[in-house]
């Protein structure tokens, strides 16, 4: 031991020591070395264990010293986390000298088993060193080691003796002792006599925790007599635990009319905003069936801070989209006006325009202020007030509110985005048309709201936070919106301008933003919204944040097509300039820039692009159909050098599509679109009921209806009949054809 000391091997000098000690257990001077040396190599733990073994191996000589050395353990021990060696030191000290320690010695060693929950152990430490004696029926003294399976039931038990001179918080703990270990009722007149008013206010703490176990061991007429002495006190007849106690016990018993007036208590008279106590209420009214009563309180409106403006309704939110859809027909001139309009809007709103210049200054000085006061009020940071609002949507939603779940639910999810965005955000807002607008109002509000982490783990430990802090998970806003969207889709169409406003604003809150998931299935709902109601724009947006992960499929750039096919705007056509320049050899992404191109007006350049698309795809039809469309469009522009080259070329194409497409009724519709279009009517005519004669392509009715073109056919044919003159044969090919 000593060679390996001195070479600095401290793991083989404990090995040697311990080996050592072994041998002669009562060498002080061997054991002081090996905790030395644990202590050198940074084993406190273990030096620690060490010094509490000799306490019972080579006790101290006085009690005083044995005491002082066990408390100091315990301390050391507990601060390690190791509760269970901090007793332990107690109780060495005490088997040593038991009429040493001290009664903050016995309620220190309690305490701690509290805190373990280990109430067991605790009248086991009771009736060894505190004079506790614990009588079966039959006579015999109580132990624990002997007798430990009857402390199931009470009934085994006679009577229980303690010293009268036990202090009062020993005393209380015993008694919390037995109620946990449900034998509160040996001791039920003892415990009742020591709620008195000196007691109650020393002791307030301890005497609630009796209570509380009394009913957990649903005790309850105990629990409110119990109870009833507290209420009577000067110290605790203000307290709101003590009254929704009294009030759950009382409805655990069956007094409901007694539970409703202590909770009503609460509310009226002791804290309004007390969650718990107004929760309760609301869920006993409604087992009571009084359900207008129970909505009564759970009205945030009277919790909410004053001076806040009333938010606006749904349905003139949703007014809104409609007037600005409205204003914004597909039409150059009305274009540019909203176009100019938005720009303006957000110059003054998003504060990244020139802030050199002293009215901007200005500006953003006033928006920030506006700012601070809006998100001062916001909903979401008065957890009682959301907590209230989240359970009252809860209740309204049932077929018989759910008008009144709607508003309610509009109000609690959307009411921050409206503070937030302001009035003169309002309109910018609903349709996210700006990319730079949504992150500047999704900034704002996360500002206000649980921290937004990225890791599975993180978001889970943040939803778990935040339902501590105001009972509403980030899962239920997120349930909470689900509903309100399955509602709005069971009363499409009438519902689509809320609809498409819901997914809209969905897409900025926190609760959405935090959650990879959540934020996808957000996007997905937007852009179905969005297109259902035939804009493109917001479905643009939302469809371009998601190019990477879904470019390889097919449908993603169906949907996106169709999205830029609704689009009143041009934001899409630098986005498809840039995929073509980087990625020429993508079909699709030629394909759509192409078309969007011809649909420009720049015929010359889409001819240019297709025709080198066409190089790399020679047997692609559809690029050869393009080809033609943008020979016969640019044949009718103004200023042209020669038509009919244009229009051969135009024919030239369309001979190759129906090559490469063959015999189906989409190839000959498109002829016959084309002859319509250069008023070419008897090969129009022809090709339109080549059309009417052939069967749509499919293997079962439903494909079949899904590229079935008679409506279509028949329609033009139609109007190449009136207006040749031959109204009946027009009447008969409708009547045929068409008519339902």
């Amino acid at each position: 031991m000593d060679w390996a000391e001195e070479a600095e091997d401290f793991p083989l000098a404990i090995h040697y020591a311990r080996q050592a000690l072994r041998r002669n257990r009562a060498d002080t001077s061997l054991r002081q070395r090996l905790i030395d040396l644990c202590h050198v190599a940074g084993r406190s733990r273990e030096a620690l264990q060490l010094r509490l073994a000799a306490l019972s191996v080579t006790p101290e000589s006085t009690g005083e010293k044995q005491f002082e050395v066990a408390r100091e353990l315990a301390d050391q021990f507990f601060k390690l986390l190791d509760p269970h060696n901090s007793v332990k030191a107690y109780e060495n000290a005490f088997e040593q000298y038991p009429d040493h320690g001290t009664d903050n010695d016995r309620n220190s060693a309690l305490s701690i088993l509290f805190q373990m929950k280990r109430y067991d152990q605790a009248l086991k430490f009771f009736t060894s060193f505190c004079g506790v004696k614990l009588y079966l029926n039959s006579g015999d003294l109580f132990d624990m080691d002997r007798h430990s399976s009857k402390l199931s039931s009470v009934e085994k038990f006679k009577r229980c003796e303690f010293p009268d001179n036990m202090a009062v918080e020993l005393q209380l703990k015993l008694f919390l002792v037995f109620a946990h270990l449900g034998l509160g009722p040996l001791v039920v007149s003892r415990v009742e006599s020591t709620y008195t008013n000196e007691n109650i206010a020393k002791y307030s703490n301890w005497l609630l925790d009796i209570v509380v176990a009394y009913k957990e061991k649903n005790l309850y007429s105990i629990s409110i007599q119990l109870i009833l002495k507290l209420k009577k006190s000067n110290v605790t007849c203000k307290l709101v635990q003590v009254w929704t106690l009294l009030a759950e016990c009382y409805l655990e018993a069956g007094e409901t009319e007694s539970a409703i007036k202590a909770y009503r208590h609460v509310i009226e008279n002791l804290d309004p905003r007390h969650t718990g106590a107004r929760l309760g209420l609301v869920n006993l009214l409604r087992r009571l069936g009084r359900n207008q009563e129970a909505l009564k309180f759970l009205n945030p409106s009277n919790l909410v801070q004053k001076g806040v403006k009333p938010e606006i309704s749904l349905t003139e939110q949703c007014d809104l989209i409609v007037q600005k859809r409205e204003k914004s027909p597909l039409k150059s001139n009305h274009r540019s006006t909203v176009r100019s309009f938005a720009s303006s809007d957000l110059r003054k709103t998003s504060v990244v325009g020139d802030i050199d210049s002293d009215e901007c200054s200005v500006e953003k000085v006033c928006l920030d202020s506006d700012w601070l006061d809006a998100s001062a009020n916001l909903v979401s940071r008065d957890h009682v007030a959301y907590r209230l609002a989240y359970e009252r949507c809860r209740m309204l939603d049932t077929p018989e509110s759910v008008d009144s779940f709607l508003e309610e639910a509009w109000a609690l999810l959307f009411s921050d985005v409206t503070r937030v965005c302001g009035p003169r955000f309002t309109q910018l807002a609903l349709t996210l048309d700006s990319e730079q607008h949504r992150k500047l109002v999704i900034d704002r509000l996360a500002s206000v709201a649980p921290a937004l982490t990225d890791t599975l783990s993180n978001q889970i430990d943040a939803e778990r936070s935040t339902t501590e802090t105001n009972g509403v998970s980030s899962s239920d806003i997120w349930g909470l919106f689900l509903r309100v969207v399955d509602v709005l889709r069971a009363r499409l169409p009438k519902s689509l301008p809320q609809l498409e406003t819901a997914t809209a604003w969905a897409s900025l809150l926190p609760h959405v933003q935090g959650n990879d998931l959540r934020r996808l299935a957000a996007s997905h709902l937007l852009i179905s919204s969005s297109l259902i109601a035939r804009h493109g724009t917001p479905a643009f947006l939302e469809l371009r944040k998601i190019q990477k992960q879904w470019s390889e499929y097919n449908q993603y750039w169906n949907v996106m097509n169709l999205a830029i096919t609704l689009s009143r705007d041009f934001k899409h056509c630098r986005f498809l300039d840039r995929l073509v320049t980087k990625d020429s050899l993508n079909l699709a992404i030629g394909t759509i820039a192409s078309s969007d191109t011809l649909v420009r007006g720049s015929y010359r350049y889409a001819i240019a692009r297709l025709i080198n698309m066409r190089e790399k795809f020679p047997d692609d039809a559809l690029l050869t159909l393009l080809l033609a469309v943008g020979f016969l469009s640019m044949s009718m522009q103004k200023h042209i050098g020669s038509r009919h080259l244009a229009v051969l070329q135009a024919v030239g194409f369309l001979g190759e599509y129906k090559r490469l497409r063959g015999d189906c009724q989409e190839v000959y519709y498109n002829i016959a679109r084309a002859c319509h279009q250069l008023s070419i009517t008897h090969m129009a005519i022809h090709y339109y009921e080549k059309v009417l004669d052939m069967e749509p392509i499919g293997n079962n009715p439903e494909e079949k209806s899904l590229t079935n073109l008679y409506k279509e056919a028949a329609f033009n044919l139609a109007l190449l009949y009136r207006t040749n003159g031959n109204p009946s044969m027009a009447r008969h090919i409708l009547q045929k054809y068409v008519v339902i």
